[in-house]
């Protein structure tokens, strides 16, 4: 954890509140996910589906029930509106000043923030509701896949190996030309990139979004299913707000798409797709073809 959470926070930005123990936002997001979601009851099951159908003023009612789940999430907004708002001032006033800043998602949207017409600024309040969805999520989402990186690489000493010498080579290379590492230097890394895009299939951040269609539609199915009855069927009606869960972490790990290899750690899957899916399989990419 001493080394994924500062990664994660050199990606992100330089929070250092939820790496220091003692500070009151790192206190309010410890266990935060388990103790609001995790292991609930039927009667939470059903508390929270039945929040689909209340109306938007319901919740400010519900903000002030004396839940412990709910004390967890507003503890976390609290404190992350105060840490927002603090960085927020720091960054702004060293750019005013002229002084240079870093390239990290922070400063890059309170930079964007400042170049913009007056009239187009975020107000301060949306800006630190912004940076406190960075701060909490992306802190979180990115140290999970860090952590499910470095699994799969000590699981595979010949990968690290390799991703090992094309780092080092990229890192000789710049300082031999006096150049700092960049993101076309990155995408030069091939082996490195394929790696990361295979933890990414392997262990996806977001395991599947919920979608709601705008209207009425017919989905196609890419092959027919069986039903419970034993029907087979090549589509499926979906209604307007109808709610969708799309399985992303499942549609991954298809051996219809990837081969028989779908289950496994294959970085040379996105190098050179043939080798690796002679069996015929519909797609090398699938969802990950823009990559």
């Amino acid at each position: 954890r001493k080394i994924i959470s500062p990664a994660s926070d050199f990606v992100i930005g330089q929070f250092g509140a939820l790496d220091n123990e003692s500070d009151a936002l790192a206190q309010a997001y410890k266990s935060l996910l388990v103790s609001t979601f995790g292991l609930p009851s039927k009667g939470k099951i059903f508390a929270q589906h039945l929040l689909n159908y209340l109306p938007i003023p319901a919740f400010h009612v519900m903000e002030k029930l004396p839940s412990r789940s709910l004390q967890g999430l507003k503890n976390v907004a609290i404190e992350g509106d105060r840490i927002a708002r603090a960085l927020i001032k720091e960054r702004t006033a060293a750019l005013l000043s002229g002084a240079e800043i870093g390239k990290d998602v922070l400063d890059v949207i309170v930079r964007a923030n400042l170049s913009e017409d007056p009239k187009c600024r975020l107000p301060e309040e949306e800006l630190s509701a912004q940076m406190r969805t960075i701060m909490v999520a992306a802190h979180e989402t990115t140290g999970n896949s860090i952590a499910f990186l470095l699994y799969e690489l000590a699981k595979n000493p010949a990968a690290q190996a390799r991703v090992r010498c094309e780092v080092v080579a990229t890192l000789v290379d710049c300082a031999t030309a006096g150049e700092k590492v960049g993101a076309r230097h990155f995408e030069s890394m091939r082996y490195t990139v394929a790696v990361i895009k295979e933890v990414l299939r392997l262990h996806p951040v977001v395991y599947g979004p919920f979608l709601q269609p705008a209207e009425d539609d017919i989905i196609t199915l890419s092959k027919p299913i069986k039903t419970l009855d034993g029907q087979l069927i090549s589509s499926l009606p979906v209604g307007k707000g109808q709610i969708i869960h799309i399985s992303v972490s499942g549609y991954n790990r298809l051996k219809d798409i990837w081969g028989e290899s779908a289950h496994d750690f294959v970085p040379e899957r996105w190098i050179n797709p043939t080798d690796v899916h002679k069996d015929g399989s519909a797609s090398p990419f699938g969802v990950y073809s823009n990559l």
